[in-house]
């Protein structure tokens, strides 16, 4: 990001430049940078209605579907700060990573709730809960068959809050080089290395490191994004469109392409496996 301060500024910009270019490809669902934007604007403006202050925690304990970039975006624009959490993860794991990073709202697919967070104790104050079946309507039964809603109590759904704050726009926050923009969170516990936040701020590959060249990314980068096409800068080359994978399965028919823009997701994903191999 050449010409911006932070990740952020660069965010806006992509918006600013290309507001009907698509920025995420869901099955068969699109949302455009503006769309997105507007998302993630609205949730911003929910987490500040409900007392949320900058420098909070917001955990993310999704799959790889939409409402993952717009919680991350919607986090940054309220002044908080990402925790992203392994969907793998379980109770116990759960429990340390939110105790550990001092969460105070979650984010979470239905079923994870129903499954693994409902019966975990932290200081949560917020619970969001959404569904791998929005933003698409083929519901192909290799990977959602069987899966359906479900509203639990005492949590929030997310697309009622989109719905309910849409149009609206947080105050602007400019996030200083070194502000801690995620904590991504593995399924390690206590006793064992944790992974380094990510700032802000644009950092060196070192020599080795896994880089895009010529247009193509990381594996790891295409395995975080099976199922979710994100553009999160300058909106330009080949899209990324792959096959979700609930459970860790792939789907038959799954197709990796290219990705010109190496988005913030994926850089979690590289930090997150370096330091599980102590890099």
């Amino acid at each position: 990001m050449p010409d911006h301060g932070n990740g952020l500024s660069m965010y806006r910009a992509s918006v600013e430049a290309a507001p009907h270019a698509p920025a995420l490809h869901y099955f068969d669902g699109t949302l455009t940078f503006a769309e997105r934007d507007s998302a993630s604007d609205a949730f911003a403006t929910a987490l500040l209605d409900r007392g949320f202050t900058a420098g909070e925690r917001v955990a993310l304990y999704l799959q790889n579907v939409p409402q993952f970039v717009i919680a991350l975006v919607g986090a940054w624009k309220a002044g908080g700060i990402a925790v992203l959490i392994d969907p793998m993860s379980r109770q116990r794991e759960l429990t340390y990573q939110l105790g550990d990073s001092g969460a105070t709202v979650l984010v979470c697919l239905e079923s994870l709730y129903g499954s693994v967070a409902r019966e975990v104790e932290s200081n949560v104050r917020l619970v969001v809960t959404t569904s791998e079946l929005e933003y698409q309507t083929r519901h192909d039964p290799r990977l959602f068959g069987g899966v359906g809603r479900e509203r639990h109590e005492g949590t929030e759904d997310l697309a009622e809050l989109l719905a309910a704050h849409a149009g609206r726009r947080p105050p602007a926050v400019a996030p200083a080089p070194d502000d801690i923009a995620f904590r991504p969170r593995g399924r390690h516990l206590a006793g064992q290395r944790a992974p380094v936040p990510g700032a802000f701020r644009r950092r060196r590959v070192r020599r080795g490191a896994p880089a895009v060249r010529r247009g193509r990314a990381p594996r790891a980068a295409i395995r975080l994004a099976r199922g979710l096409t994100v553009h999160i800068g300058r909106p330009r080359g080949p899209a990324l469109r792959t096959a979700p994978s609930p459970g860790g399965r792939t789907a038959a028919g799954a197709r990796d392409a290219d990705v010109s823009v190496l988005g913030v997701a994926a850089r979690v994903v590289l930090e997150q496996q370096a330091a599980d191999r102590g890099d």
